[in-house]
């Protein structure tokens, strides 16, 4: 028996296939993914920027997620521009367990940095973002393909940033 398991390759095949699989260590076969393992890619879209004197653009976006440590570890680079607005936004992410999602924010155009808290949970992430002089609240849900943002600022000439993107 064991001469005809290394003489037939499919045999041969199949049953080192089924060996590896029950070597391995339990966490690796079950290992569970991070909420942040479908935003990994290219993403593009449009929306709307909108000003504290109630004017409203069309806005075009474009962003790039880098996903790491099974998914709980995301680098966003998000890049928008309007007639009248333009803004480079990259954003670091750490799920932290149990949801809590905790990261920096970095704006070049402005010069502008600071924190962001918040939580992930199913295809959502709802977060704080705060830095010197500004604040805003932050929703992000994915739904397969598409991916809509909300972002709401407080203490800014901007009031209201709405973008639906789709991967490319």
């Amino acid at each position: 028996m064991l001469l005809r398991l290394f003489t037939s390759k499919p045999d041969f095949v199949r049953n080192a296939a089924l060996i590896a699989a029950f070597a391995l260590p339990s966490s690796f076969a079950f290992a569970e993914s991070g909420p942040f393992e479908d935003y990994a890619g290219a993403w593009t879209g449009g929306g709307s920027i909108t000003s504290s004197n109630g004017n409203t653009e069309r806005i075009r976006c474009r962003a790039h997620y880098y996903v790491a440590q099974d998914g709980r570890d995301l680098n966003q680079q998000l890049r928008c521009a309007s007639d009248s607005y333009h803004f480079d936004v990259n954003s670091a992410l750490l799920e932290q367990g149990a949801g809590a999602v905790v990261g920096n924010w970095s704006e070049t155009n402005r010069n502008a940095s600071g924190s962001v808290s918040g939580q992930v949970q199913g295809g959502s992430v709802r977060a704080h973002i705060v830095g010197a002089g500004f604040t805003a609240e932050m929703t992000v849900v994915m739904n397969g393909d598409r991916q809509s943002v909300r972002i709401a600022p407080s203490g800014s000439e901007i009031t209201l940033v709405t973008i639906e993107m789709r991967r490319e």
